[in-house]
Order: C-alpha cells, then sequence, then structure tokens
C-alpha cells in the first residue's frame, strides 16, 4: 500500500465514483478499480458496495478514509514545512462572523507585534463552514461560537459575551419577563448560527421554542429592522454598543433569564501544529 492509493482512495470517496475520480485524476477507470481492489486485498475487507451501476462506501471504508485523510494531511505539511521557507511562519485562522466585527482585529494587531514575521491568512466564515475547513486542512486553528460534538476536535473555551435585548425607542419598556418577550415580534439570526443557538436555548429553559418574525444572516439587517420599530432583535451587547451609546436603540432587561454566548477556540485531533501556531494559541488563550 502507498500514499497513491489513499490519494485514489480518498477521491473515489469524495466524489462516489470511480468514473469521476479516474477523469479527475486523469486516469483510466480500470486503473482506479484495480487500485480500489488493491487496497480492498490488502485490508481483507469491502471498502465499497457496488449496486446498481452505484458504489457506497462501506463502514470498513468510512474508517479508512479518517486514516486516509490524517495521514495525507500530514505527509502534505510535512513537503510545506520542509520545501517552503514560509510555511512554517504561516497560520491560517478562521473565525466566526461576530468575533470578526468586534475583537479579532485588536488580537491580530497583537498577535503581529509579539510575533515577528508571522504571516496570517483569515477566513470569516459560519460556524459549520469552519467547522469543514478545519477537517479539509483548509485552516489550522478556528474561533467558533459554537461547536459540534465530533471527536475530530479538541476546543477550549476562549471567552464569553453577554447578548441583550433591544428594541426601537417607541417599542420601549424598563423590563419584562422571557415569557412576555416570547409575545414579541423577534428578530433572530439564523437557524445554526452561533447566536441563534443561544437564544433557543435561553427560550427552552422555560419550554418556549421561538417563532421568529424575521430571520437574517446578516446582524446589520436585524438592527435596521429594530431601529425602524419592526421588533425585537437579541444581538451581543458589543455588537450594538454604538447604537445604545447613541440612544439608536434601547435594551429591555429581561427579569427572570440571560442571554450568554460562548466562544471556544478549535483545531483538529490530529493536527500537527507548528511552533507558530502554538504561540497564536498561547496569545489568544
Amino acid at each position: 500500500m502507498t500514499l497513491r492509493h489513499l490519494r485514489i482512495f480518498k477521491n473515489v470517496c469524495e466524489l462516489g465514483s470511480i468514473t469521476a475520480a479516474a477523469d479527475k485524476l486523469n486516469m483510466s477507470q480500470p486503473a482506479v478499480s484495480i487500485t480500489i481492489s488493491e487496497l480492498e486485498s490488502f485490508y481483507d475487507t469491502k471498502l465499497f458496495e457496488r449496486m446498481n451501476r452505484k458504489i457506497y462506501i462501506t463502514e470498513t471504508g468510512k474508517l479508512l478514509r479518517q486514516y486516509a485523510d490524517t495521514i495525507l494531511v500530514q505527509f502534505d505539511e510535512s513537503i510545506d514545512s520542509i520545501r517552503n521557507n514560509d510555511a512554517s511562519m504561516t497560520c491560517r485562522i478562521g473565525v466566526n462572523v461576530t468575533c470578526a466585527e468586534t475583537y479579532f482585529s485588536t488580537w491580530v494587531l497583537r498577535i503581529k507585534s509579539e510575533i515577528d514575521g508571522i504571516m496570517l491568512k483569515i477566513h470569516v466564515s459560519n460556524a459549520s463552514e469552519i467547522e469543514r475547513m478545519i477537517i479539509d486542512n483548509e485552516i489550522d486553528i478556528a474561533i467558533v461560537d459554537s461547536i459540534s460534538r465530533q471527536t475530530k476536535f479538541k476546543s477550549r473555551l476562549l471567552y464569553s459575551e453577554k447578548m441583550c435585548v433591544v428594541c426601537s425607542s417607541d417599542l420601549y419598556v424598563d423590563r419584562m419577563t422571557i415569557s412576555d418577550l416570547y409575545t414579541k415580534p423577534l428578530l433572530l439570526r439564523e437557524k445554526g448560527s452561533g447566536a441563534r443557538n443561544s437564544v433557543d436555548a435561553a427560550f427552552f429553559r422555560h419550554g418556549l421554542i421561538p417563532a421568529p418574525y424575521m430571520e437574517s444572516i446578516s446582524t446589520l439587517s436585524l438592527i435596521h429592522m429594530v431601529k425602524s420599530g419592526l421588533g425585537y432583535a437579541i444581538l451581543p451587547r458589543e455588537t450594538v454598543k454604538e447604537e445604545l451609546n447613541n440612544h439608536a436603540l434601547s435594551e429591555i432587561i429581561i427579569k427572570d433569564e440571560s442571554f450568554d454566548r460562548y466562544y471556544y477556540l478549535v483545531y483538529h485531533n490530529n493536527k500537527y501544529l507548528t511552533g507558530i501556531m502554538k504561540k497564536v494559541i498561547k496569545l489568544l488563550l
């Protein structure tokens, strides 16, 4: 068995087709089929089931893919680290949108001032996309506000922040209960976002399932809707700090609940951490 076997196997898994893998790798279809047969012979197991001219990966095939991904990623990293002088100074960071809009620029300045010559590559996206990038080794470490229960990841709590209920001045009341808030037109982030998960969890604790008037992937659009008097939003305090200070928005105190959001530093369990990556992690923590 060679790295070539694993690369061909990985492409067949990703594309779900021997023909497609052969086209992508500029190989003949029989050559790819022979490679898969050699792997199956080597491991003495079936890696794919072949039915109705389609292939379906088996449970042992899924297990081998996990090992193959790790082996190929670490091999590629060894090439980068040894051949490319810049690789050892590079750190690729995935960042949650809200963190990027608030604290992260300050952290980047600190990292660049503390680590001379570092080359940062920053990707801002939602949690699910960042998780995919970690698995595919497109980023080295990430800052996200929600993490899956995958055993592939190592995570550390990085910080927490308070979220607040905001509205326009004409809808303002001093305080209300979460049951009162539940009856109001809610303007919330989209399902699956870290902010929405935090909000839903708070309502769930009171046996309530929010049915928002509006859902949006854009925090800015929610702020504009709130300013127009169309409803109530629950957003990170740091995000709406300026609007609260200049009285463009008003904050309502919820008497019987608090909305808290947590951010985590995450990286792949099998990730090889260079000295530069370890320094970045230490600074962030």
